[in-house]
């Protein structure tokens, strides 16, 4: 089932509803099963810019790395949620390096 960039915008609105509260700096996130099939498809699950942020969740990198890697990236907060509402992230265990 494939998805008209159109819908997304309104499934984004529909899931995030006002503002997200900031991720916390040291939050570590993974992609899940599903999460790396959609990466790896490449078009129509995902708009280009969610499916780009996706491909970079690694397991690895802090949340405030990300921000340092994309910082002009608008609304970053947001799009990690709605990634992690639709499953395709999942948050890790600990943070990285505890």
């Amino acid at each position: 089932m494939h998805s008209s960039p159109g819908n997304w915008s309104r499934t984004l609105e529909s899931l995030v509803k006002g503002s997200v509260s900031e991720i916390p700096s040291d939050e570590v996130f993974m992609q899940t099963l599903q999460g790396a099939q959609v990466a790896a498809r490449g078009q129509g699950e995902l708009p280009d810019r969610l499916r780009m942020l996706l491909y970079l969740v690694n397991g690895r990198r802090r949340m405030d790395e990300y921000r340092d890697l994309l910082p002009r990236y608008r609304n970053l907060d947001d799009a990690f949620d709605m990634l992690l509402k639709k499953g395709f992230i999942a948050r890790m265990a600990e943070p990285a390096g505890h």
